[in-house]
């Protein structure tokens, strides 16, 4: 793989997997910030998805990004997954460790929420 470098800053993709509450409440916070075009908030792919399940998803997406020569690490772009917490981890808690694992070693970074954070 070749080292880029790049002109404008690094870029944060904010993933979610709600579809009104947290989507919102990120395109409010970025509209407020100086440089809102570094920060890129998807939710659609990721809809419901259960913790673990959008962690795989993430992945895929991150992969595609740098094939696209769309995300570079080296040049300090990063990837958030945010989700609610919900009853993931009281149902599943062997799964959710499983991903967050997962997460680590692939160097995607974590955001829970509670039920209702807005």
């Amino acid at each position: 793989m070749h080292k880029r470098t790049r002109k404008v800053g690094a870029k944060i993709y904010v993933l979610c997997n709600g579809e009104l509450a947290e989507p919102q409440y990120f395109e409010e916070f970025k509209d407020q910030l100086a440089i809102p075009q570094q920060i890129i908030v998807r939710y659609k792919p990721f809809i419901h998805l259960a913790p673990w399940d959008f962690i795989g998803a993430t992945m895929a997406y991150k992969k595609e990004l740098i094939e696209k020569d769309k995300f570079s690490a080296s040049c300090g772009d990063q990837i958030w997954c945010v989700f609610d917490i919900d009853n993931y981890w009281k149902d599943n808690q062997k799964d959710f460790r499983a991903g967050v694992e997962l997460a680590k070693k692939n160097k995607i970074n974590l955001a829970c929420s509670n039920q209702c954070f807005e």
